[in-house]
């Protein structure tokens, strides 16, 4: 597996073309306020970034939300709407790294 956002999404999904009609078609029924355009415009902003690089943003915006109060929240709200793209292996990782930071 390469080291790059776009490469693990590859694993999965072919390209960002068919995660994108994925997100569109998905019905956000318990989160009716996420912006699927923005969804998308995060794929195509991070899939270039190496794990490291993902990994710093991550606590950059971990530290900020933090900050805030709200990242509890918002972690559980990505945990809803990714969670119907992911294996159970890549569940685990993100649990995992979620209560690592949390």
């Amino acid at each position: 597996m390469g080291n790059k956002f776009s490469d693990f999404l590859n694993t999965e999904i072919n390209d960002n073309n068919k995660i994108n009609e994925k997100i569109s078609e998905k019905k956000f029924e318990n989160n009716s306020n996420i912006d699927t355009k923005n969804v998308e415009d995060l794929i195509n902003k991070y899939s270039s970034y190496s794990e490291k690089e993902l990994m710093q943003e991550l606590i950059k915006l971990s530290n900020e939300k933090k900050q805030n109060g709200t990242l509890n929240q918002d972690l559980n709200n990505f945990s809803n709407v990714l969670s119907p793209y992911l294996n159970e292996e890549q569940k685990s990782k993100m649990n995992d790294l979620f209560n690592k930071i949390k």
